[in-house]
């Protein structure tokens, strides 16, 4: 039967949900998925667009509907072009269907949109149509629709005279198209949300976010550049030396031990370097799960991102196996950089008051605590922090400035440039130049003046779960 779901406590009434009996998607999410993906390779084009034109039949006399429609549609496309990754693929078309008009019978908009579809290649097929979607929106350009393209939906439209009333065939086929392409495009968008939702629950998917914080916000490569990153298994790497075994070369070594009673691997380059590590590994030889998580090997919970930056790969987990936010932020001194006296006092300071998101100073040089209540602009704004407390040369630093200046820069003691001192004397740079050049780029990609990169990042994650 048809669902009801949580979201806002509107029931959503299924109209395909009754027709073929479905599972509801809160009792059997797989079997819901599947049910979906049968009805949609088996109902005819002309059958799908009859039934779903008359969902908002009685909106087409709203000169007003269509024009709202497209520019909601344009607005969430190029917030797809700026954010893209994907973890949970269902979880995806939950939040898209449960979002659009029509709710889950809007999936009969795309049929060619289906989760076993994308994730077809090892997730091939899901790169191939965001870079697809990409590409096509920038070629529309900003400001303008990008619509799908698709055998399908063209069939779609070449009967359109038949099944509608006379005078109605234009507006019909264009709130069609739109209703179509924004389920689409809340699918991309929604799916690259449940990044955010990994990183509150402390899976090892955190790294595609760490690089939309960390890389330009506004250039999609860096999106591809982490899915074409990943590796496809892990690496295997001496447990003395550390060394890592060549491809087609000598294979390592492992503890006879451990692999027999505890079905447990540790790698040894040779019988020399098994002998050194003895004394580390005796105790727990054959009694405890106990090895290095080297990075890359199958110990490290990331070794499918080679680039994890140690500030997230060394972040605790609490007994609750998820992330704390006093956690999120901070990175082992043994793994800082050298640090300037003045970033060494920030870092003092944020870590005896782990809430404080960042501490500034007034024209008499007294702290004042700068905290975000927002969850998601926290979080944001701490995976930033790792980066610029991790690195000699941090990509966050402009960021992090940016949005600490237009939340603070007008309160009392406190100015613009007093915060920009401040930055450079941390970090040792120019800073005015490089925010103006971040504000540049986001004017271009026309946001508002007021926003800044982690207001934008929010604006585009939108009803995210909230952080532990």
């Amino acid at each position: 039967m048809s669902d009801t779901h949580d979201a806002g406590d509107v029931p959503d009434y299924s109209v395909w949900g009754d027709k073929f009996n479905m599972e509801a998607f809160r009792t059997n999410p797989a079997r819901w998925n599947k049910d979906w993906e049968k009805a949609l390779r088996t109902r005819p084009a002309s059958e799908v667009f009859t039934h779903m034109t008359k969902m908002f039949m009685k909106s087409m006399n709203n000169k007003e509907v269509i024009p709202m429609l497209r520019g909601q549609m344009i607005r969430m496309q190029e917030a797809v072009v700026k954010l893209w990754d994907s973890v949970e693929k269902l979880g995806g078309f939950e939040d898209s269907y449960s979002r659009v008009a029509g709710r889950q019978d809007a999936r009969c908009w795309a049929p060619e949109i289906t989760v076993s579809g994308l994730l077809k290649r090892s997730g091939q097929n899901f790169l191939e149509l965001i870079q697809e979607f990409v590409k096509g929106k920038k070629e529309a350009g900003v400001g303008k629709p990008y619509f799908y393209p698709s055998p399908w939906w063209d069939k779609v439209l070449e009967g359109v005279p038949q099944s509608v009333p006379d005078g109605l065939d234009q507006r019909t086929v264009e709130l069609s198209t739109i209703q179509r392409n924004d389920f689409i495009t809340k699918y991309l968008l929604y799916v690259a949300m449940s990044v955010f939702h990994d990183i509150s629950m402390g899976s090892a998917g955190m790294k595609p976010v760490t690089d939309l914080m960390t890389n330009d916000p506004h250039t999609t490569e860096s999106f591809a550049k982490v899915a074409q990153n990943r590796r496809e298994q892990p690496v295997v790497r001496c447990q003395s030396c550390t060394d890592t075994q060549v491809e087609n070369g000598p294979k390592f070594m492992v503890c006879s031990t451990c692999k027999s009673k505890l079905n447990f691997t540790i790698h040894y380059c040779s019988a020399k370097c098994q002998a050194k590590d003895w004394p580390n590994h005796k105790k727990h030889c054959g009694k405890e799960k106990i090895a290095k998580k080297l990075p890359g090997t199958i110990h490290d919970p990331f070794w499918f991102q080679p680039d994890m930056p140690d500030g997230l790969r060394n972040i605790p987990i609490n007994d609750r196996g998820t992330v704390g936010m006093d956690s999120l932020g901070f990175i082992d001194p043994k793994n800082a950089p050298r640090y300037s006296s003045a970033l060494q006092r920030q870092v003092n300071l944020i870590t005896a008051d782990r809430d404080v998101d960042y501490f500034l100073f007034d024209n008499m040089d007294r702290p004042v605590r700068f905290v975000l209540e927002d969850p998601m602009l926290k979080m944001s704004f701490r995976i930033m922090r790792t980066e610029a407390l991790s690195s000699e040369n941090p990509k966050t630093v402009e960021g992090m400035a940016e949005h600490v200046i237009k939340v603070m820069g007008q309160k009392p003691g406190l100015s613009t440039a007093g915060i920009i001192s401040q930055f450079n004397k941390e970090y040792g740079r120019d800073m005015t130049d490089k925010i103006s050049r971040l504000e540049s780029n986001r004017s271009e990609n026309l946001t508002m003046p007021e926003s800044t990169f982690l207001n934008v990042s929010q604006s585009i994650t939108g009803d995210c779960r909230k952080l532990t």
